[in-house]
């Protein structure tokens, strides 16, 4: 049983932040996802979320499936930002307020996304009425909850609120200790209700594939149909991280532009190169050039960072450093594995001299962005074509063969939806580099002229 419905918003504005301490300057990422101040939809959908979440616990009969809430969105949508103001809103009344609903209740959220976790956690050690342990990595939770079972064959818990759920794994993997089929599915066995977040156009991984209406990769409405016993979805459309529409501008050309590179797989029209406005955007020929006005800006405004396709070797293991490559005489390292350190690669200062990965940056803004589009995307301004040259990607790992998956067709996806994620990252500026000789498009081929 599913009910859908979609918030549709027509601007487009920036996010505003509420300071704790009052000051100024750029908030960090503990800021972009608590100290907020929701629009009126996102104060709406969490306000329904809540009443889905009172009534099916109160509801709740032994042996019923799950009812499941899906919030869907593109990238800077607001989907984690209404999904921790939720969480820290229903641990509030379980264990400070004492609803008459959810006190006492066992609750959860879950994310398979190491650098989110941690921004979780920092987050939890500020509220009383939160735990690390509320939160959680999928293979973690599935596995503690089954030896919580073994004691207590009743044993259920009351909500599990998933965030990234597109990162989910869709397969078994011994490795990490997950032996079954699916995380979604093993996760909706554990609890009276999930509400889970998900964009399908940020799967990134072939273990962690997932495709609507496709025989490649697992469905969620399927997953959904088989698994629950009824299912409620809202869409977010509002774009809150990119800068791109004010009173004097309007450069949402840049986000359709991105969308059509991604999804459609066409690179005209260009939008203008515009410098010094709002919201800046422009196609480098020149990488060093690119990364030298990516650390002008970071010294005026922080958090602005290189970013780059998985397109160049590199090996988590030892000590060895990799780079990536551009023209102009760029080389710069690929930002190193620290699992220990609890913040975020974006914040902090040495990683301006470091090129950052997909896994680096899902889920996380930069002020101003630039992005190395690699050899596995090659884009030819003229004939208005991109095309995915799936050998030239690097991220072995993420890409392995697997059974019932047409593993070519899958490297295209994840390769353009990486892509996609890299693109929207800028909340005041995207400039874009593309590796392929002579790739600047030329004039006559994009509008020319500064905003």
């Amino acid at each position: 049983m599913s009910n859908k419905r979609t918030i549709k918003i027509d601007s487009v504005e920036p996010r505003k932040y509420v300071k704790k301490d009052g000051g100024s300057g750029q908030p960090d990422s503990i800021d972009k996802l608590s100290n907020v101040t929701l629009s009126d939809e996102q104060v709406q959908v969490k306000d329904d979320i809540i009443r889905f979440v009172k009534e099916s616990i109160r509801n709740h009969r032994e042996g019923d499936l799950p009812r499941v809430y899906v919030i869907k969105g593109g990238a800077g949508t607001g989907k984690s930002v209404v999904l921790n103001n939720l969480f820290n809103e229903i641990q509030k009344l379980n264990r400070k307020v004492g609803d008459e609903d959810l006190k006492g209740t066992r609750n959860y959220l879950v994310v398979n996304h190491p650098e989110m976790i941690r921004l979780y956690h920092r987050i939890a050690r500020s509220f009383a009425y939160l735990s690390k342990r509320d939160i959680e990595r999928p293979t973690s939770y599935i596995n503690q909850f089954a030896k919580d079972r073994q004691k207590n064959k009743r044993l259920l818990n009351d909500l599990v609120i998933v965030d990234e759920a597109h990162l989910l794994a869709t397969c078994k993997n011994a490795y990490k200790k997950f032996y079954g089929e699916n995380h979604l599915t093993e996760i909706m066995k554990t609890c009276k209700v999930a509400v889970v977040v998900y964009d399908e156009r940020q799967t990134l991984r072939t273990d962690q594939f997932w495709a609507e209406h496709s025989a490649h990769g697992c469905s969620l409405e399927d997953v959904l149909r088989q698994h629950s016993r009824e299912h409620r979805e809202y869409e977010l459309q509002q774009q809150f991280r990119m800068n791109l529409s004010n009173a004097n501008e309007d450069n949402t050309d840049v986000l359709q532009w991105v969308q059509r590179v991604c999804f459609q797989r066409h690179v005209q029209p260009v939008p203008r190169e515009r410098l010094g406005g709002h919201f800046e955007f422009k196609v480098f020929d020149d990488c060093q050039q690119m990364y030298e006005r990516v650390r002008s800006k970071n010294a005026q405004y922080g958090q602005c960072r290189i970013l780059s396709t998985y397109d160049y070797p590199y090996r988590i293991s030892g000590d060895r450093d990799w780079y990536v490559t551009g023209r102009g005489g760029f080389r710069l390292r690929w930002d190193k594995f620290t699992p220990g350190h609890t913040v975020p690669w974006s914040e902090r200062d040495y990683t301006i001299d470091e090129v950052g990965s997909v896994y680096t940056i899902q889920g996380f803004d930069l002020n101003y962005v630039g992005v190395i589009i690699g050899p596995s995307v090659d884009i030819d301004w003229a004939a208005d074509t991109v095309s995915v040259n799936a050998a030239a990607y690097e991220d072995r790992a993420g890409t392995v063969r697997r059974a019932g998956l047409d593993r070519d067709k899958a490297v295209e996806t994840i390769v353009l939806n990486s892509l996609y994620v890299l693109l929207t990252r800028g909340v005041r500026g995207l400039y874009v580099y593309v590796h392929s000789e002579g790739a600047e498009p030329r004039a006559g081929e994009r509008g020319e002229g500064n905003v």
